[in-house]
């Protein structure tokens, strides 16, 4: 019994065999790759993903954001508590693991309310 790529017959039907599952493979692969990689829309699951005021936001706000996990999110609050509101979006860059990428990622999702004005000191001379 001979090879079957040596039989001239099965040659063709055999090309457009591998040929067809390796065009399937691929289109399937492009696909399941393309669907993580496209920007989640704003609604997901039923869910409505919203702007955040990101001084106010609690911790389980910020991590329904996309790209923010559990971490990422008690780091902000954290540091928002230690060093005061986030004036603009690039103040987050002060958060470890927020960069440009990041940033760039969440932008659409949150807002930032002026910040209340700083009490003046009372004037101690009676000036």
């Amino acid at each position: 019994m001979g090879s079957l790529f040596r039989t001239r017959p099965m040659r063709p039907l055999l090309a457009r065999m591998l040929l067809g599952g390796v065009v399937l493979g691929l289109s399937f692969g492009i696909r399941f790759y393309a669907e993580r990689l496209v920007p989640l829309p704003l609604a997901t699951q039923g869910s409505v993903l919203r702007q955040v005021e990101v001084n106010q936001a609690s911790q389980s706000d910020l991590e329904a954001l996309p790209g923010i996990g559990p971490v990422l999110a008690g780091a902000i609050v954290e540091d928002r508590r230690l060093h005061g509101p986030y004036r603009d979006l690039e103040a987050l860059t002060r958060v470890p693991g927020i960069g440009r990428a990041r940033l760039k990622q969440i932008a659409p999702f949150l807002r930032f309310a002026s910040p209340p004005p700083t009490p003046e000191p009372p004037d101690l001379n009676g000036g």
